[in-house]
C-alpha cells in the first residue's frame, strides 16, 4: 500500500531527510565536495531513491482522490462529465516520469528533478481549479525538498494551503446544490432502505444510498485531509495563523452529519442502517472539531483596533501572538432570537475555526489599537471545549452559550 501523501510529504520536509536527499543529487551530478564520503555517500543516494519511489504512487493516490471527488458530484448532479481528467494531465504526468528517471537513475537525479520542477510550475499555472493547484504546489514542494532546498519547499506548501481549504468548501458547496434535484418523499414502490435523508433550510429530501455514500464519505475524507496537511505545516512556520472556518464538516448533536456553507447547509441521516461509512471515515469525521470564540464588551468599544485569540494548542498559536487568529464583529443581520438579543445590548467579537483532535484548550483574548500603544490582554485564561453545532443552517448556534464578557473570568 503506497505510503500517504502528508506522511511522505513531510518526512521530505522533516530534518535530515531532505538534506540527505538533496545531497544525493548534488553527488549525482557531480556537484561540489560534500562531507559525507563513502558508506554514507551511497546510504545518502539510497534514501534518495527509496524516497522518490514513495512519492510518485503517493502523487498518483492524491490526485485519483481529486478526481474520484468531482466525479462523484457530478454523477450527483444527473451525470459524469467526461472531460474530467488527471490532474493536469500534460505537464503533471510528464513531471512524474522524470521523477521516476530519477528515482531509477540517481546519477542524474539533479538534472531530472529540475526538469519535473519546470514542468510543475506548468501544471501549477495551467490548474482549472484550486484542487489542482494545491496539489500542483504540494508536488512542487516536494521537488524542493529532494533537491535539499527547503526554504522553497516551504513557500510551496504555503502556497498549496489556502487553495487546500477552498477546494474542500467548493466541493461542500457543489454537494449542497447538488441535492436540490432529489424528491422530497421516497419514490412509490422503492424500498425506504434504498434511501438516505437529507434535510436542507427549507425542505428535507431523500438520496438513493448508492449516490449519497459516496460523496459524503470522501468530502470527510477530504475535509480531513486538508485540515491535516494544514496541521503538520505549522511545525515548518506555514498556515499560521489558522484560518476562520466559514465551510466545515461536522458531527452534529443528533449524530447527522453536517456539511455547512455560508450559502446554506445540509444535515445528513447518518442512522441509515445500510450504508455505513467506513471506520476509516468515521473516525475521520470524530476528529473534525468545531471551536467557537465569542467576546463581547472589549476595549474596541471605544476604540478602532483589532482583536485576537491564541492558545495552548499549536493550532490556535501556542499563545504567540503573532500566530493569533483574528477576531470579527458579530453581523447584526442574525436570525436567531439569542444572538439578536446578545448583539442588541453587546459590541460582539467572534471567530469560528475547524480543527483536529481538539477538545478543549486554553486560550486568552488580545486587543491590537489601530493607533500607537501597547497590546491589552484579557485579564484572564479561559477554558474553551469544542461544541458540537445545534443546527446546520443556524450559523451562530443559536443553543450555545452567550459571549463571554471582556475582563470577567
Amino acid at each position: 500500500m503506497p505510503t500517504s501523501w502528508p506522511n511522505l510529504l513531510f518526512r521530505l520536509l522533516g530534518a535530515g531527510v531532505a538534506s540527505a536527499a538533496g545531497a544525493a543529487a548534488s553527488l549525482a551530478a557531480g556537484g561540489p565536495a560534500s562531507p559525507l564520503a563513502g558508506p554514507a555517500e551511497a546510504a545518502a543516494k539510497q534514501a534518495a531513491e527509496q524516497l522518490l519511489k514513495q512519492f510518485l504512487p503517493a502523487q498518483q493516490e492524491a490526485t485519483q482522490k481529486v478526481e474520484l471527488l468531482a466525479r462523484d458530484i457530478q454523477s450527483l448532479a444527473g451525470g459524469i462529465d467526461t472531460r474530467v481528467r488527471f490532474l493536469q494531465e500534460g505537464p503533471a504526468r510528464a513531471a512524474r516520469l522524470h521523477m521516476e528517471d530519477a528515482a531509477l537513475h540517481p546519477e542524474r537525479a539533479a538534472e531530472e528533478l529540475q526538469a519535473a520542477r519546470q514542468l510543475l510550475y506548468e501544471a501549477w499555472g495551467a490548474a482549472s481549479g484550486p484542487g489542482q493547484r494545491s496539489l500542483a504546489a504540494q508536488e512542487l514542494s516536494g521537488v524542493y525538498a529532494f533537491l535539499g532546498q527547503r526554504d522553497d519547499a516551504v513557500r510551496w506548501i504555503e502556497r498549496s494551503l489556502p487553495d487546500s481549504d477552498l477546494a474542500v468548501s467548493e466541493a461542500i458547496e457543489a454537494f449542497r446544490v447538488s441535492l436540490n434535484q432529489f424528491p422530497d418523499k421516497i419514490p412509490r414502490r422503492a424500498d425506504a432502505g434504498d434511501f438516505v435523508g437529507i434535510d436542507l433550510r427549507l425542505k428535507r429530501v431523500f438520496a438513493p444510498v448508492e449516490k449519497i455514500v459516496p460523496v459524503v464519505q470522501r468530502l470527510v475524507e477530504a475535509r480531513y485531509d486538508a485540515l491535516d496537511l494544514r496541521k503538520r505545516s505549522i511545525p515548518l512556520g506555514a498556515g499560521t495563523p489558522w484560518p476562520a472556518a466559514p465551510s466545515r464538516v461536522e458531527l452534529g448533536r443528533s449524530g447527522e452529519l453536517l456539511f455547512s456553507t455560508p450559502g446554506g447547509g445540509a444535515a445528513v441521516d447518518l442512522d441509515h442502517p445500510d450504508p455505513a461509512m467506513s471506520l476509516g471515515a468515521r473516525t475521520m469525521l470524530r476528529s473534525l472539531k468545531t471551536l467557537h470564540f465569542s467576546i463581547a464588551d472589549g476595549p474596541w468599544v471605544n476604540r478602532p483596533g483589532r482583536t485576537y485569540v491564541v492558545g495552548s494548542s499549536p493550532q490556535l498559536g501556542g499563545w504567540e501572538p503573532a500566530s493569533g487568529i483574528q477576531l470579527t464583529p458579530r453581523p447584526r443581520s442574525e436570525s436567531t432570537i439569542s444572538s439578536t438579543v446578545w448583539t442588541l445590548k453587546r459590541k460582539t467579537m467572534e471567530a469560528v475555526i475547524q480543527v483536529l483532535d481538539e477538545e478543549n484548550v486554553e486560550a486568552r483574548y488580545f486587543f491590537i489599537p489601530d493607533q500607537e500603544g501597547s497590546i491589552v490582554w484579557e485579564p484572564c485564561t479561559r477554558r474553551i471545549s469544542a461544541q458540537m453545532p445545534a443546527s446546520f443552517y443556524r450559523q451562530s448556534d443559536m443553543f450555545r452559550p452567550g459571549p463571554d464578557v471582556w475582563g470577567i473570568p
